[in-house]
């Protein structure tokens, strides 16, 4: 497999980053092949398994375009009015992979704004990507969050 050069995988990251700090969650939740996964493991075990650990967030590809439809809608109240959220990608790595895939290595600080509280997230974010034509396809994505606890911050959700 040829990897992607890390300028093209930037580009995906900052369309995806934008998707989500817009509020296009429906479109964000289509960069994910059919067999995709969006994982955000505890704070105390960034690098468990969602089979033996209890994750903060574990979606599978339709679950996440159901969270994406949900949190939209104005009946969600956690995201109703809804946050204001930048995304900032940087130190971007591109790995070989197996089978099919290739991992991506990014660090992000999620600016999250909303009814008078600013949070700031640091995350470490693990991709396994497919190349789908001229784009790409996320298989994975885990984002590790940067912290050893969640008690100052604001509620999660799926602005990660």
């Amino acid at each position: 497999m040829t990897l992607p050069t890390r300028h093209e995988i930037e580009d995906f990251l900052i369309h995806e980053a934008d998707l989500i700090d817009t509020w296009k969650l429906n479109e964000w939740a289509q960069l994910f092949d059919e067999q995709g996964e969006y994982q955000l493991p505890p704070t105390d075990c960034p690098n468990g398994e969602p089979e033996v650990e209890l994750f903060l967030i574990y979606d599978d590809k339709f679950r996440l375009e159901q969270r994406a439809i949900r949190q939209l809608k104005k009946t969600d109240h956690s995201e109703f009015p809804r946050s204001r959220v930048t995304h900032i990608v940087s130190n971007v790595q591109v790995r070989e992979g197996e089978d099919d895939y290739f991992v991506v290595i990014c660090n992000v600080v999620v600016h999250r704004s909303r009814l008078e509280k600013h949070d700031i997230f640091p995350c470490r974010c693990e991709y396994r990507m497919l190349r789908e034509g001229d784009s790409f396809k996320i298989r994975r994505k885990r984002v590790i969050l940067g912290m050893e606890t969640l008690r100052n911050e604001g509620k999660l959700s799926i602005i990660i």
